[in-house]
């Protein structure tokens, strides 16, 4: 279920594919040119059935695989649920009150040596603010800021010269799902539509309820019912979530789209390579490569939002893998609290503590890192007494 958005990279390809071969130039858009029907450069790609099953198939393919694991999921809460209650009926257990992960103190079973517990510090809640807010920030200036050009060289590029329209165009996630909306919407093709629906759930939907609802992990309170269930609906989305798809498939256009482009062309215009390498380039109406790329070439290059997208994926994927092993843990404990006797903690080294300083407790080394950077306070755990 998680490597299953990867199966996209395709649909997110094509897309780019379709947006950078669209190309409409002509004469008759020229004003002080006498022949309307001088020249005329028409360049579309006109997506076939086999992309739309394909397209479908993958969709399906993730639907499924969500249906599965929240099946998987529901039977195992279900059971447990049962269980704790048959274990815990006499004991009258907290079973249902509410907790949240950001005041749960963590049980560590260190198996060779004293155990010990932790819990997160005002100063780490308000890092996780801080990150949740700059995550938040960069993914609304990911979907804005361009994050790829793209140039035509050649003599089409002479050619939109001349009509005074720009070679090159800048496009945002938001631009491209705009340019594509409106094309699907003038030529009525359903299966472009659903395309870039595809695009726009994966891109921009879901990242934003994925990031609300790792949010909600640390500072909601649940239940033990409720924070499996709670669980199981964030990995379903984090499914759909496709930033980083959508990184590597700009990456992948970047290379390949240029090649694309030169074989389209061939050696289809080897009868003009003449003309414009020994009288446009002469004159300066086209560069040297646009004279090396004859009729038409496409160069797509990177531009700053893309940096902006990786970086928010890159810090989307360490708050979700964070947020979610805290929440793992904490339902985990939960679950156990009922089947073993009770634990307390007692925070060492304080002043006036007859607990052994935390030094000789084998702590693990990241719990050891923010605990000296105050974002984690670390506490020796005894077991309470019959």
């Amino acid at each position: 279920d998680t490597f299953g958005k990867w199966s996209m990279i395709e649909i997110f390809f094509v897309i780019f594919l379709r947006l950078t071969f669209e190309l409409s130039v002509g004469s008759g858009r020229n004003d002080f040119l006498p022949d309307e029907d001088l020249y005329s450069i028409e360049l579309l790609i006109n997506p076939q059935l086999g992309l739309y099953t394909f397209a479908m198939a993958v969709v399906f393919s993730i639907l499924l695989s969500n249906l599965m694991v929240w099946y998987h999921e529901e039977i195992l809460r279900i059971n447990e649920m049962q269980i704790l209650e048959a274990v815990v009926k006499d004991r009258n257990p907290d079973m249902y009150i509410l907790h949240a992960v950001k005041d749960w103190e963590f049980y560590v079973d260190t198996k060779s040596g004293p155990n010990y517990g932790w819990s997160i510090t005002p100063r780490g809640i308000k890092v996780i603010i801080g990150v949740a807010g700059l995550i938040f920030v960069l993914t609304i200036c990911s979907f804005a800021l361009p994050i790829v050009h793209v140039e035509y060289v050649g003599l089409a590029a002479l050619l939109l010269r001349l009509e005074g329209t720009p070679a090159l165009t800048k496009y945002s996630i938001v631009s491209i799902a705009g340019e594509v909306l409106r094309e699907a919407a003038q030529e009525k093709d359903v299966g472009a539509l659903f395309l870039t629906l595809v695009v726009l759930f994966g891109t921009v939907i879901a990242p934003l309820v994925v990031l609300a609802m790792t949010g909600a992990l640390v500072f909601k309170r649940f239940s033990i019912n409720t924070a499996r269930r709670f669980k199981t609906f964030w990995v379903l989305w984090k499914a759909w979530s496709s930033l980083e798809v959508v990184a590597l498939a700009i990456a992948v256009a970047v290379i390949e789209v240029p090649e694309i482009a030169s074989y389209i062309v061939s050696d289809s215009c080897d009868f003009i390579v003449k003309f414009m390498q020994e009288t446009l380039l002469p004159l300066g109406l086209v560069t040297e490569e646009d004279a090396r790329a004859v009729c038409f070439g496409v160069n797509m290059g990177l531009e700053p939002g893309i940096y902006v997208l990786v970086v928010c994926a890159l810090f989307s994927t360490i708050l979700g893998f964070t947020a979610g092993r805290m929440f793992s843990s904490f339902i985990e404990q939960r679950r156990r609290n009922f089947k073993r006797k009770r634990v307390y903690y007692q925070e060492a080294n304080t002043p006036g503590s007859h607990y052994t300083p935390l030094q000789p407790l084998k702590i693990k080394s990241a719990h050891k890192n923010f605990n000296r950077l105050e974002l984690i306070k670390v506490f020796r755990v005894t077991d309470e007494q019959p």
